[in-house]
Formats: C-alpha cells, structure tokens, sequence
C-alpha cells in the first residue's frame, strides 16, 4: 500500500516538491544553536555603557557595567533585573555582553587595561631623617580631692598587703630551732 503511494506520488511530481515546502517553513538559523563564529554581535560604536570586568566561572559570572554619565558602576549577573539595563548573553571568546539598555539591544566589548610607563623623573630620595615639627601634647591631670583621697587609700592598702606578705614569707625564731 505504501509503495503504491509512493509510485503515484512520483508519477505525479509531488514528491520531489515536499522538502522544497518543509524548508521554506525552517527558521534560517536554529535558535537552539550557539551563534556561528561567523555570526559574531558586532560591538556597539560609542556605546552609552561600558564593560569593564568579567568575574566567576560557567553559571555564576558577574559583569562590572559602567555608566559614564552618572559615574557609577555595578556587579550584575546574566538577566538580572533592577538596572536600568539587562544583561541578555555573553560571548567569553569574544569577551563580550549583550545588553538592552533603552529599549534597543547593544553589545558592549571588554574595555583594555590602559598601561602607561613610569615617568623617568623621579622625586629625589633624602638621605637623613626628616625633621618632624610635631610637639606632643600633654594634657594636665588635675585631680579632685575626692580622687587623691582614694588613690591614697588604694597606695595604703598596697603597702598593707606588702607588709603582710613579707611577714609570711619570713621565718619566725620558734621555726629556726
């Protein structure tokens, strides 16, 4: 039965026309696919954010954006919302991020460091100690009558305690014989 279909479907031209039909209805690209490297985003011309450090491993990175005009940077996660931007993917070969930041998607590439050289100039070392024009300050302690009252006490009952000791310490006449 299924040949006959076959044979009369051949007959009659159809079937060369049903994979012409099938992939006229496929999506050009599979949206389940990673991007070709061929199909890399292209980075954002003066973009309105910057990227400025990736950090973590596989799931749980965080990307530094920074925004020029208010000065602030922050920590984000992919998708992570509060931000008047949203992290939408990341390319670690590229090391980039897709963001949407107003309304319209923008790929912001990883800023380089900026390394400048030593200047040649440098400020002359001193070979002796630097003078330092600080004074201690020594503040008077003044004491009420109160408080010298009690610091004799405190200086009497030391000297008690001195005595009471030493008197313990030394052997009586009735235990040398």
């Amino acid at each position: 039965m299924n040949l006959r279909l076959l044979r009369l479907c051949l007959l009659a031209g159809l079937v060369p026309s049903f994979p012409l039909l099938a992939s006229e209805r496929l999506a050009e690209r599979s949206p389940f696919l990673p991007p070709d490297r061929n199909e890399a985003a292209v980075v954002t011309e003066n973009p309105p954010l910057e990227l400025r450090g990736i950090m973590g491993e596989g799931e749980s990175q965080l990307f530094n954006i920074y925004n020029p005009a208010t000065k602030q940077s922050s920590w984000v996660s992919l998708n992570e919302t509060g931000r008047s931007f949203l992290v939408r993917s990341h390319d670690a070969s590229a090391d980039t991020v897709s963001i949407d930041y107003a309304g319209r998607p923008v790929v912001l590439k990883l800023a380089k460091a900026k390394i400048a050289p030593l200047s040649e100039t440098r400020p002359a070392m001193s070979t002796g100690p630097v003078p330092i024009n600080v004074q201690p300050v020594v503040l008077p302690r003044q004491t009420t009558p109160e408080q010298q009252r009690q610091l004799e006490n405190v200086a009497a009952e030391v000297e008690r305690r001195r005595q009471l000791r030493s008197q313990m310490t030394r052997p009586t006449e009735q235990q040398k014989n």
